[in-house]
């Protein structure tokens, strides 16, 4: 048998008619094929010769409505299940079939890995956003740098519960005082904020970030 060099994924967009959703990808198991959308799901069908016709099919009992987007993917275990018994004669197909598993769980693994750089390159990419008056975050300022722009007296930043705005754990929004208004932040009902030291930027050009460490729990640190 033998493995090609192809996506271990496939991408459909429901269109309220299809039922069954065909993959080329080389399983050898239907437990290795993992589907995102699940509703009315009636099982994955795979082609009798995985290496002279690989893939198969998932299946629907009703179709996904339309727009629906349906992500099937090959998940290979992280397993080897051959027992080489000592002096047996050399099983070349037992053999074959462990060293076409490892070609698979390479090439998931791999897939994986470009998935994670690609999102890690993208978040290094840091976009600045100035604003002027008081601000309550948003969902969409997750992951960047705003800039308070005012010139004397205060400017307050509102970070609001997680009833209101569903910020993800792990959050981290950076502020930079690029104005002489003081900057300074305001718990939202329900919220806390942590800091080693004042709910205000310390200075002119002073740099703090907002981390969610839990729902409705933020840390602030920098030049405050």
């Amino acid at each position: 048998m033998t493995v090609q060099d192809v996506a271990n994924f496939v991408d459909y967009v429901g269109n309220g008619a299809q039922t069954s959703f065909a993959f080329n990808f080389r399983v050898d198991s239907a437990s290795w094929v993992i589907i995102d959308f699940m509703d009315n799901f009636s099982g994955t069908s795979l082609n009798i010769d995985q290496d002279a016709s690989p893939g198969g099919t998932v299946d629907y009992s009703i179709a996904p409505p339309l727009d629906t987007p349906i992500h099937i993917q090959r998940v290979t275990p992280l397993t080897q299940d051959t027992n080489y018994t000592r002096h047996d004669p050399f099983d070349s197909e037992s053999n074959e079939d462990n060293l076409d598993k490892l070609t698979i769980l390479i090439q998931d693994l791999l897939a994986k890995f470009n998935t994670l750089v690609v999102t890690a390159n993208a978040g290094l990419i840091w976009e600045f956003v100035p604003f002027s008056g008081n601000r309550t975050l948003e969902i969409t300022d997750a992951f960047k740098m705003l800039q308070s722009t005012d010139t004397g007296g205060t400017q307050q930043v509102t970070v609001p519960p997680n009833s209101t705005v569903a910020f993800d754990k792990g959050t981290q929004i950076s502020f930079e005082q690029k104005g002489t208004a003081i900057l300074s932040f305001v718990a939202g009902a329900g919220v806390n904020i942590d800091t080693p030291s004042t709910l205000a930027v310390a200075a002119r050009f002073g740099i703090v970030t907002l981390i969610q460490d839990q729902i409705d729990n933020w840390i602030l640190a920098g030049n405050n």
